[in-house]
């Protein structure tokens, strides 16, 4: 099936679907704070609790590692997902 090119104006059917993805996407990335923030409370309290000396060095690790990535694994995903709102743009600059 052809898609219309992007100098026809879209439809009010193709507008309202594009709302619609943008406010999913919005909430899912409030999802994704939330989820991010409770995977750190989580490690956190993990660190925090007695253990042998190689496990309380994992958590430690573990630890570091994730508050270094949490902001690239957040806004990478955001990224992304902002990426599939309009997958059209992406196959119209290549051939």
């Amino acid at each position: 099936m052809a898609t219309a090119p992007s100098s026809i104006p879209r439809t009010p059917r193709l507008q309202f679907a594009r709302v619609v993805r943008e406010r999913f996407l919005a909430e899912a990335g409030k999802a994704l704070i939330e989820i991010s923030g409770a995977v750190h409370e989580q490690i956190t309290t993990l660190m925090d609790e007695p253990s042998n000396a190689r496990e309380g060095q994992d958590r430690r690790d573990t630890w570091m590692a994730y508050k270094k990535c949490r902001p690239l694994w957040v806004d990478g995903t955001m990224k992304v997902w902002r990426e599939c709102l309009d997958p059209q743009s992406k196959k119209t600059g290549k051939s």
